[in-house]
């Protein structure tokens, strides 16, 4: 994944980020305008875009190993 970026910082703060991220798993993030009303519409919507497109450039989550596989 060179030249892809998976980190929201410096762009969206982690308190952010994270309520972004609640928002997407609740309305899925194919389309902006339900994760923007699903905040309330106090979240920019680049700050969204910028989370979804760091979330999409990101590993699934699913394939992450149980934390016990890692030792």
């Amino acid at each position: 994944m060179a030249n892809t970026i998976c980190e929201p910082a410096p762009w969206v703060d982690e308190v952010t980020f994270e309520r972004i991220r609640t928002a997407i798993r609740s309305v899925g993030k194919e389309k902006l305008k339900p994760i923007f009303e699903a905040l309330g519409g106090t979240i920019d919507y680049g700050l969204i875009k910028v989370s979804v497109n760091c979330m999409n450039n990101a590993p699934p989550e699913d394939d992450l190993p149980p934390a016990g596989d890692l030792l």
